[in-house]
């Protein structure tokens, strides 16, 4: 009689917990994979084209497959306002006009899980990626990244390091002794790195140092005519070899 009482009080206890589970008002987080989007329909991938088009002739690190392009800050028009809740791509602008705004840079920072490494280049992992005029794209996704929390276990350990992997070999000139790294906020900043002084360092300690070695950002504003306004900011590194 004891075991049955027993018995029918566990199955309470575990009905109530599975009844619980099943109305928390939010679920338990988890990791999501990475994952690629196929972009070619969407508003952003004719100007990722022509970004990656004319970087390709401006820079020749670029050109030579070194590095990787990031679409980030994407802002739509909040129709409540008739305004965008965000700075524009024109700096300024705040118009019923302006439908969304978005920026596309080039980059070469290495995604890392170590702690430090993503204190020094500010980044973080995107939540899509994709393939332009066969250069890498990181797609970037604030909602998402706020809905995550901001955790750094957001993402699933194995589709981090598929990103890793495709990051890898975009950055791997670096790792030559002759590669010259740069600073794009003061072009007088460049220096290598020497034989002996390359031995002390890993090889993340040195990708570390490439996160701002190529220059070059688009503020794109989409208005509700069609029409597409590029803001290019003066670059600040030309590289020629």
């Amino acid at each position: 009689m004891i075991k049955l009482c027993l018995t029918i009080l566990n199955l309470i206890v575990l009905s109530s917990y599975l009844f619980a589970q099943n109305n928390l008002p939010f679920t338990p987080a988890r990791s999501e994979d990475i994952q690629y989007i196929d972009i070619s329909a969407s508003e952003l991938f004719p100007q990722i084209k022509k970004f990656i088009l004319e970087k390709t002739d401006s820079s020749a690190l670029f050109k030579g497959g070194y590095g990787y392009v990031v679409v980030e800050s994407i802002r739509f028009r909040d129709y409540r306002t008739q305004r965008i809740n965000s700075l524009s791509a024109l700096g300024d602008r705040k118009n019923a006009d302006t439908m969304m705004t978005y920026t596309i840079h080039l980059a070469s920072y290495a995604l890392l899980d170590r702690v430090e490494a993503i204190a020094f280049n500010g980044d973080y992992y995107p939540p899509f990626y994709t393939f332009v005029e066969n250069r890498l794209v990181l797609l970037y996704d604030e909602t998402f990244r706020w809905l995550k929390g901001g955790r750094a276990d957001a993402f699933s350990a194995a589709s981090k390091e598929k990103l890793r992997e495709l990051i890898r070999p975009l950055l791997i000139k670096a790792l030559e002794e002759d590669f010259v790294f740069f600073h794009p906020l003061d072009p007088r900043l460049h220096f290598t790195l020497s034989k002996k002084q390359r031995a002390t360092m890993s090889e993340e300690e040195i990708l570390i140092n490439v996160a701002l070695t190529l220059d070059g950002v688009w503020f794109i504003s989409k208005l509700t005519n069609g029409e597409v306004l590029i803001d290019k900011p003066r670059a600040y590194i030309v590289q020629t070899f």
